[in-house]
């Protein structure tokens, strides 16, 4: 086809194909301007199904009018053929960026990758408010173009309640960036999208795919049943923040997963906020995001609790308590004011919202504030199973967070750990650390429930 004129485009080159479209260069000789074609495979030229289906691609995209998602411009036919004409983008895809830099040994940069994401997840958020769900994202169909990103290719895209242009229980997209509910042959909504993106997410961060096996039966199974390994079990560098989102895209269960992708842009622009070097100050959005995010973690936290907790004992359920103590700062001064003070108020809110879980008020702490008192004298006089103290120490531009748990019981550490922190917003620095702080009791008490229900001795989580 190349130097034909079909309509009043002249073909230039080719540019690729897939299974839906052969995609050429042409030139615009009504408006001069260069354009991509896209035509429907000469094999498929007969068949309704799929010319219903290229058609429909055509209306879906004309739809939509967004800087992150590709612009078409008209659909035609002549002589027997089927297109649509498409603005064309220097540049190249995702996925060619991806396969670049994995071979020089290197990953695509956290900060870049934050960026795409961002633009991807602010594009599929305008789709989905005009009720489109693309079906079929992946690395191919996403274009980067200078510093701006393109989805393209809604071809297998679905308006909401519109009819079907395939068999019923039939797959549409590619497997490995499939959704369970899409691998199962049930209705999907952007739901599904929101899977996808976390598939990409992943392979962006990691150059794998979390999902993958030979043969396609062993793919299926594995989308639908099986746990990617951690992002950070393949590179360290990523930040905690991150792989939580790549990992709630992921959830099995779209009901676990993000409710909007307006939501997982709020909690991208969050993570990307706290990288070293953002220029973005703290905003009204980004502590918006925090707030939802907490909301989930509350969720997520209750779930979890109510799953591990023993209903069916006819002795009472184990209810611990805790104390969240004063917190000391060790920086002399150069830590924001009543910074310790706000992460130890920050960690018992979060702590409160665990079912079972008894915290102690501030108010009955007042009295122990500066009162120098072990865990175990402590726990005698409160009547607590835990106690939760710590430091925090400013160091340079980080502020460093040690936070250790007590059983009162025996002086026996349950759990310590560690936090490195942008010094930032004050705000920000208090919600992150109270949310990893939960994640981690919550799962260090759930565990000690499970083994005293098994009758293993009290101290048997020490030394983990």
């Amino acid at each position: 086809m190349i130097g034909q004129t079909i309509s009043h485009y002249k073909i230039l080159e080719k540019l690729g194909e897939g299974g839906m479209g052969v995609v050429y260069k042409a030139k615009d000789l009504k408006l001069s301007r260069t354009v991509a074609l896209k035509f429907l495979p000469p094999q498929l030229t007969d068949d309704p199904a799929a010319k219903s289906r290229f058609l429909q691609e055509a209306r879906t995209a004309s739809t939509l009018d967004h800087i992150n998602i590709g612009t078409v411009y008209d659909v035609d036919e002549a002589n027997g053929q089927l297109f649509i004409a498409m603005a064309y983008y220097e540049g190249e895809t995702l996925s060619s960026r991806i396969r670049r830099t994995r071979a020089e040994g290197l990953f695509v940069p956290i900060r870049e990758t934050l960026d795409i994401a961002v633009q991807i997840a602010e594009g599929l958020a305008e789709a989905h408010r005009k009720e489109v769900i693309h079906r079929d994202i992946k690395s191919d169909n996403i274009f980067l173009t200078g510093d701006r990103v393109k989805i393209m290719d809604f071809g297998l895209a679905k308006l909401k309640d519109s009819p079907r242009y395939t068999q019923s229980g039939s797959l549409v997209g590619t497997l490995a960036y499939m959704s369970p509910e899409q691998v199962r042959g049930e209705p999907v909504d952007h739901r599904a999208d929101i899977f996808s993106f976390g598939v990409l997410l992943y392979e962006v961060l990691t150059g794998e795919l979390p999902f993958r096996a030979e043969h396609q039966a062993a793919l299926t199974y594995a989308i639908a049943h099986t746990l990617p390994a951690p992002p950070r079990s393949l590179r360290e560098e990523i930040p905690v923040e991150f792989e939580r989102v790549v990992l709630k895209c992921l959830e099995k269960e779209r009901e676990n997963r993000f409710a909007s992708m307006e939501e997982v842009a709020r909690a991208i622009e969050t993570v990307r906020a706290l990288q070293p070097g953002s220029e973005r100050p703290p905003s009204n959005r980004r502590m918006v995001s925090l707030i939802a995010a907490a909301a989930a973690l509350i969720i997520g936290l209750v779930v979890t609790w109510y799953l591990l907790t023993d209903r069916s004992s006819a002795s009472a359920p184990i209810r611990p308590s805790i104390a969240v103590m004063f917190l000391e700062d060790r920086s002399a001064g150069l830590t924001p004011k009543d910074l310790a003070t706000g992460i130890a108020d920050e960690i018992q809110t979060e702590l409160s919202n665990i079912p079972g879980l008894q915290v102690i008020s501030r108010n009955e702490l007042s009295p122990y504030r500066d009162k120098p008192i072990g865990a175990r004298e402590l726990g005698r006089q409160l009547g607590v199973s835990y106690v939760l103290g710590g430091s925090v120490r400013a160091e340079g531009s980080r502020l460093r967070f040690i936070c250790e748990v007590v059983q009162t019981e025996d002086g026996f550490n349950l759990w310590s750990q560690g936090f490195t922190h942008e010094l930032k917003s004050t705000l920000d620095v208090q919600a992150d650390i109270a949310q990893q702080v939960a994640l981690a009791l919550k799962k260090k008490l759930a565990e000690k429930a499970a083994e005293q229900r098994l009758g293993l001795p009290a101290n048997s989580l020490v030394k983990r």
